[in-house]
């Protein structure tokens, strides 16, 4: 059963937001719900998207500890997209971003919430090796969408040195979405 969002943040496609695709193995089978007092929801503003729509996801990043913690978003998060057969859909390059904007990290105290949305395209580093940038068109048909988020990220660029910086990896709740004919 999916979550509904009643209101969604909705960003520009010109978000500052880095995401990748993570495969469905048995690393991320393993994924905790919520770790190190940071749980993470997704949800999705409606059910069925037009085939040209932009489909409205928004996360939830929860202290669920004891302990204030910082979080930076840009560079700490996957996304996950299965189709209706179960194979995983691969991202396509992201637009690249033509400076090394900061982010400033977010301090969430215990039992507060940040809530942002999710476009399903986000920039590429202007001269990164990595592929950390991409973008999704999706063709009609269903989709699950799990969010990833990690700290430090595997791809080494890690902008939060604040001494409270959140560290570990969780899984968000997947999110069934249909794109229509």
């Amino acid at each position: 059963m999916n979550r509904l969002c009643e209101t969604v943040a909705v960003a520009t496609l010109g978000a500052f937001c880095v995401m990748r695709v993570f495969a469905a193995d048995t690393r991320e089978a393993n994924v905790p719900e919520n770790q190190n007092g940071l749980k993470v929801t997704l949800a999705s503003a409606k059910e069925k998207y037009g085939p040209t729509e932009k489909v409205q996801l928004t996360s939830t990043f929860e202290n669920v500890g004891k302990e204030e913690f910082s979080l930076t978003f840009w560079w700490n998060r996957r996304l996950r997209i299965v189709d209706a057969q179960g194979g995983i859909v691969p991202p396509a390059k992201g637009p690249e971003l033509p400076c090394g904007v900061a982010e400033t990290p977010t301090f969430l105290a215990p039992g507060k919430m940040k809530s942002r949305a999710e476009p399903l395209a986000c920039t590429q580093p202007q001269g990164a090796p990595q592929a950390v940038g991409w973008s999704y068109k999706l063709k009609p048909g269903t989709y699950k969408i799990a969010l990833l988020f990690e700290a430090p990220p595997t791809h080494g660029y890690d902008v939060d040195k604040s001494e409270k910086a959140w560290k570990g990896k969780v899984v968000s709740n997947e999110v069934t979405i249909t794109i229509a004919e």
